[in-house]
């Protein structure tokens, strides 16, 4: 069960769009990985935030990139009228928990990820310390990095909600943490989900 109350500090600003087009679309697709930089570069807080973006394994993750900016680049992923991209809220990210662990892994709102370097999207550092980084074909949800939402912290315009950990600090599937929306890093990445 999901709990849509805006008594649990967080609310998704496009919950009715996401709720619309999931029935529409019979459900959506969560991003196997984390987006990805599909020009192959290694980014830094100089590289372009308009470079395409792929989800694809081996790819550097999106990362230096604002909330405002991750929002754009995913709802402008794909150009079709057969289906459209958004950027994940929580409620996408936390229904994909829970299939997990319906599925596969009852565990997994708990699994952490203790990898301490960046590492291209859907790649161990370390198979050991990253063995619970994978369920259900679905990668670097315990870790690699943080994953920004649609979600803003409750009476707050500008604090967006981020989900799971980064690379600098060790954190659950299910953690959540917070900064302003103009804000990047290097720890700072973005999931996009489809819906069909």
């Amino acid at each position: 069960m999901l709990n849509t109350t805006e008594s649990v500090n967080t609310k998704a600003k496009n919950i009715g769009t996401f709720t619309t087009n999931t029935i529409k679309a019979g459900g959506y697709y969560f991003g196997r990985y984390e987006a990805g930089d599909a020009t192959g570069v290694q980014r830094n807080n100089t590289t372009s935030d308009t470079n395409p973006v792929a989800i694809k394994k081996s790819l550097w993750p999106y990362n230096w990139i604002t909330e405002a900016q991750a929002s754009e680049r995913a709802e402008n992923m794909y150009s079709s009228d057969s289906f459209t991209s958004d950027l994940a809220n929580s409620y996408a990210w936390d229904t994909a928990i829970a299939f997990i662990q319906a599925v596969q892994d009852s565990d997994y709102s708990i699994q952490e990820c203790t990898q301490r370097e960046l590492a291209k999207c859907g790649e161990t550092i370390n198979s050991n310390e990253n063995a619970n980084d994978v369920r259900c074909n679905i990668y670097d949800m315990a870790g690699n990095t943080y994953e920004w939402t649609t979600e803003t912290i409750y009476g707050s315009g500008d604090q967006y909600v981020n989900r799971g950990s980064g690379y600098t600090v060790v954190n659950t599937t299910q953690g959540r943490s917070s900064n302003t929306n103009g804000a990047s890093s290097a720890s700072r990445c973005f999931r996009v989900i489809l819906y069909l």
